[in-house]
């Protein structure tokens, strides 16, 4: 929530399409919607890639909530073992990757 408030778009789209996309996730198993889905930072996500639980698909790209300045944050090609070795900041906010929302950690 706190991303997708710092990131308002004038025209009305919605400028931060990864933190959507993880508030918006709510599986029905069972009939019960779930609901309070988050993007992991980086060091959630980096435990989530090393311990190889979440269904992340291995050597993929994954966005973190976690921000290194305006128009870059951090993500994680996963699959390698994790560390900072994989993670990096090199590509823009507006770049095209994965994500795998979390509910708790």
């Amino acid at each position: 929530a706190a991303i997708m408030d710092a990131c308002p778009d004038p025209s009305g789209d919605f400028s931060a399409p990864a933190a959507l996309a993880a508030s918006t996730y709510a599986p029905n198993p069972y009939g019960v919607v779930v609901r309070g889905w988050f993007m992991p930072s980086r060091d959630e996500l980096n435990i989530l890639g090393v311990s190889s639980v979440g269904g992340l698909t291995p050597y993929a790209y994954y966005w973190s909530s976690s921000q290194y300045f305006a128009i870059r944050a951090w993500f994680q090609v996963v699959g390698h073992g994790g560390g900072s070795n994989w993670q990096f900041i090199d590509v823009g906010k507006d770049g095209t990757i994965q994500v795998r929302a979390v509910r708790a950690f």
